[in-house]
């Protein structure tokens, strides 16, 4: 189906048709512009450094007034970067990076811009869309997405970089901050339709607006207009499209819709993601396509939740093949589409998806300030709401963590079984371990079979709910566990590191070396005894957990924790981690919380 041109731009980008203003130099704290660069200096400086490429300053070959920069790629397939180091010391005021750029014959790849608080702590977005003529490109930085504890106050660092790019040249100028983002009126324009088309592919340059991985990708002509033909070559797992022209506002939308074809039978599914990053993601599944035209309909409000998505700052839509075989695959007018409530579902829907259509009607909705409990319980609806925000307000005090920035879904079930269902059912646990659950908590909520709010097991899935959201869900077993027995023991006026005392002086606890490295606390069980039993494990981790938080090297936890939280690590590279975090080696700092530890309480 053919549909009007599309101008492609992310859900935190303004894509502007006509080239700005030149730039003029920030001058006052209170300027409403910022120069990073305007490259009218022929000579490099300092403040611009370059990483696998090149670049100088020259006058516009295209006539403008003033001069650009001239970026050469070499096509060595290391990462290339522009660096600009001339920021200003506070980032916070400025919520938009204006730049104008174009390429000079074929692109190399896909352009990023990032900003940097530590070579690991950054927000960033792909550019999209860069063809051979000029294009002024403006990111709204409270829309992007976040890798890590990215502090706008601490930017040291802009880049525009390329991954494994080709060969290719682009030129660039005028590289700017401002208070605010403009919005061209043709987009808000597309805002107000019904739906919002990502790319019908009629325009050819495919490759400049969506990103790929695991192929290559071309539109090719149709009976009823252009598609996207991807031929998935195997080599790359996942394989992946990247969707990047989001709307601003992802909350309005209710369905993901798609066309999709196979050219011969593929043996595998699609998966289908709305991703802030990878690891953070609204997904669900497609089963592998026939070679004849479907509609895939996909209703965001029932997505499975990983990580710590963020609807706010949603990087793309990527539809993914894990383990890909050879194969093509053949996609078409890949939109979103408005409903009413948006991305979240109704109260009716959420009782149903709880409780069945025969129980729906049992189901009690008892929103809180920080919760959004539902349940079939009435002593629940009584009783829960204020000792769940009891219970927030201790683990916030005791644990320092940030205010939360939306409510947190928390089911409650009158039995115990209807729990493990749900698990299983919508959250997609494994039977084995719903069945030994009675209380989850994570990114996605709290589900509970019901007990007193003065439970103290309510409070550690508090603990895991409120840390996933605010902090994240990286760091270990050992962490997340840890810091939930340590809120736990004091809720019941107990005290981890003292309880564990006499196991540090006796020596019965597991090496720090092998204890960091376990994947799942919950999981593992030690069926000899001693120091490698779940309930052992547990103990161990709040005491180490009180060690680093009220310990001597407190401080500096504090300082490293919420970048910790945020960096995926597998578990054979934690006790690496924390080390870099702390700068310590592990014996030093086991030996530290020996001491410290053994002494505790008295």
């Amino acid at each position: 189906m053919r549909i009007g041109s599309l101008r492609p731009a992310a859900a935190a980008l303004a894509l502007l048709a006509a080239a700005s203003a030149p730039a003029q130099d920030g001058g006052p704290a209170d300027a409403e512009r910022f120069v990073v660069a305007d490259f009218e200096d022929s000579a490099p400086t300092g403040r611009i450094l370059i990483k696998g490429c090149d670049y100088r300053s020259e006058k516009d070959p295209d006539g403008g007034p003033g001069r650009v920069a001239r970026w050469t790629l070499p096509g060595t397939g290391e990462e290339a970067a522009l660096q600009f180091k001339n920021l200003p010391a506070d980032f916070s005021p400025w919520k938009c990076v204006r730049l104008r750029i174009r390429r000079v014959g074929p692109g190399a790849g896909m352009v990023y811009l990032r900003v940097f608080t530590t070579p690991k702590d950054e927000t960033y977005l792909r550019l999209p869309g860069i063809t051979e003529k000029w294009t002024t490109f403006a990111v709204d930085l409270t829309r992007t997405p976040v890798n890590n504890a990215y502090d706008p106050a601490k930017v040291f660092r802009l880049d525009l970089a390329l991954f494994k790019p080709g060969k290719g040249e682009y030129l660039v100028d005028d590289i700017v901050l401002e208070r605010t983002t403009e919005v061209p009126p043709e987009r808000r324009a597309r805002e107000m339709e019904p739906v919002w088309v990502l790319d019908d592919f009629e325009d050819p340059a495919v490759a400049d607006r969506v990103d790929f991985k695991g192929g290559s990708i071309a539109a090719v002509p149709g009976k009823e207009g252009a598609a996207l033909r991807w031929e998935i070559d195997g080599t790359n797992d996942p394989a992946g499209l990247y969707f990047l022209d989001l709307p601003r506002n992802l909350r309005d939308y209710r369905t993901i819709r798609f066309k999709v074809r196979s050219e011969e039978d593929y043996p595998q599914p699609l998966a289908v993601k709305l991703q802030t990053g990878f690891t953070n993601a609204l997904t669900e599944n497609v089963p592998k396509p026939g070679r004849k035209w479907q509609t895939v309909e996909i209703q965001i409000p029932k997505m499975r939740e990983q990580g710590t998505f963020d609807i706010d700052r949603c990087e793309d839509l990527g539809i993914f093949v894990f383990k890909p075989v050879k194969g093509v695959l053949l996609l078409d007018d890949v939109e979103l589409v408005r409903g009413k409530g948006g991305w979240t579902l109704s109260e009716e829907e959420v009782c149903r998806m709880l409780f069945g259509e025969r129980k729906a009607g049992k189901g009690m909705h008892r929103p809180t300030a920080h919760f959004d409990l539902y349940t079939d319980s009435g002593a629940a609806a009584a009783k829960l709401p204020a000792g769940l925000e009891k219970a927030h307000g201790f683990v916030r005090d005791l644990l320092g963590l940030p205010e939360l920035d939306r409510a947190v879904p928390v089911y409650c079930f009158q039995n115990p079984e209807t729990l493990k269902r749900f698990l299983v059912r919508e959250w997609r646990w494994p039977e084995g371990a719903a069945a030994r659950l009675t209380a989850v908590g994570n990114a996605r909520g709290i589900a509970l079979s019901y007990r007193a709010p003065e439970d103290s097991q309510m409070v550690r899935e508090v603990v895991h709910a409120l840390f996933h959201r605010v902090r994240g869900k990286e760091g270990g077993s050992w962490m997340h566990q840890g810091m939930a027995v340590l809120a736990g023991r004091a809720w019941e006026k107990g005290d981890a590191a003292v309880e564990f005392a006499p196991n540090l002086r006796t020596g019965e606890f597991l090496p720090l070396a092998e204890f960091l490295a376990i994947p799942d606390l919950f999981a593992h069980d030690d069926a000899s005894g001693g120091a490698g039993t779940s309930e052992a494990l547990f103990a161990q981790a709040g005491a180490f957990y009180a060690f680093l938080s009220r310990g001597p090297r407190a401080a500096k936890w504090k300082e490293v924790l919420p970048s910790f939280a945020r960096t995926p690590v597998e578990p054979a590279g934690r006790a690496a981690a924390l080390e870099a975090a702390l700068g310590v080696t592990l014996a030093d700092l086991e030996k530290e919380w020996v001491e410290w530890g053994g002494k505790a309480g008295n």
